[in-house]
């Protein structure tokens, strides 16, 4: 009985050290922090292999492009760690995201309105998360329509 009692105590101690799977429908607490990943006013590009691209305003940081993976982890080929973060410098710091697609050549095509001008935008990034200088006239992968 001892023996029996002993084996259900190590039976139920085994059950809550395993990892917790999320069901059918559920949200996947390993996914991301907690099952999820933050954005601010975002647009979201579907990739193939599972990944996301995430084109938000990060607030006074500036505006940010992150793609991550299937686990919702940043892609670290991608910009610096996962993430591109145009600063104050840069014209693309003031664009409000509203849609993004997949160029032929896998780059990244993000257009929104611009916050300091009012004027719509077009941005350019390459498949590594880098602006396209070639794109546009000013050699920062913008272009004002």
């Amino acid at each position: 009985m001892q023996i029996q009692r002993l084996a259900a105590c190590i039976g139920l101690t085994l059950l809550g050290s395993t990892p917790v799977w999320a069901g059918r429908g559920d949200i996947d607490p390993n996914y991301g922090e907690g099952g999820r990943v933050s954005a601010t006013s975002a647009v979201v590009l579907a990739l193939p292999g599972d990944r996301l691209v995430i084109a938000d305003a990060a607030s006074e940081a500036g505006f940010r492009v992150r793609m991550v993976d299937a686990a919702g982890r940043n892609v670290s080929t991608f910009g610096e760690g996962g993430v591109v973060l145009f600063d104050a410098a840069a014209a693309a710091r003031t664009l409000v995201p509203e849609a993004i697609a997949l160029a032929p050549n896998g780059d990244l095509i993000i257009t929104g309105g611009r916050l300091d001008s009012g004027a719509r935008a077009l941005l350019r990034l390459g498949n590594d998360g880098q602006p396209v200088l070639s794109f546009g006239d000013r050699g920062d992968g913008l272009i004002e329509p």
